[in-house]
């Protein structure tokens, strides 16, 4: 489950920062270098924590900094996904995915193996953060991880 917080300290002045942390895993995001070591000082007081420095990969998420801000993508992620599901020869096509759109065919068989089906779909919901347009199409395949057909 990925979890956001927002922390914040009152005192000469407030500290406010986005803590996102996946089970073990924190990624602290602050405007101001200063704060960062005010927080980073403040969180071995109540866990136990190990600095691994600046990520560059979150969740999926390329994390790419320049004088200009940062830049966050999902491009390996995506293209992970494509190859690990063998589909890099298939066709693209527009999303959304059409409202009148139907997934279910009843002459359609199970699939013998549904639990390729099912990590594609958990790994597809991450996506959501990037690419909302595709929230439509997920939730269809999602509808289906108890039993999918070929055809899904």
């Amino acid at each position: 489950m990925f979890s956001s917080f927002v922390w914040s300290q009152t005192g000469i002045k407030t500290i406010e920062s986005r803590v996102h942390y996946l089970c073990d895993d924190i990624l602290l995001a602050i405007s101001s270098l200063e704060d960062i070591e005010e927080v980073k000082a403040y969180l071995p007081n109540k866990f136990t924590i190990k600095n691994i420095g600046e990520a560059k990969y979150f969740l999926g998420i390329q994390i790419a900094r320049s004088e200009a801000g940062m830049y966050l993508t999902q491009t390996k992620y995506i293209t992970d996904i494509i190859k690990d599901s063998k589909l890099q020869h298939c066709t693209a096509v527009a999303t959304p995915l059409q409202v009148d759109w139907q997934a279910y065919d009843p002459n359609s068989p199970l699939m013998e193996d549904p639990s390729q089906y099912r990590r594609l779909v958990g790994r597809l919901l991450y996506l959501d953060f990037f690419r909302p347009d595709l929230t439509h199409a997920v939730h269809h395949l999602s509808e289906f991880m108890q039993q999918p057909a070929n055809n899904h």
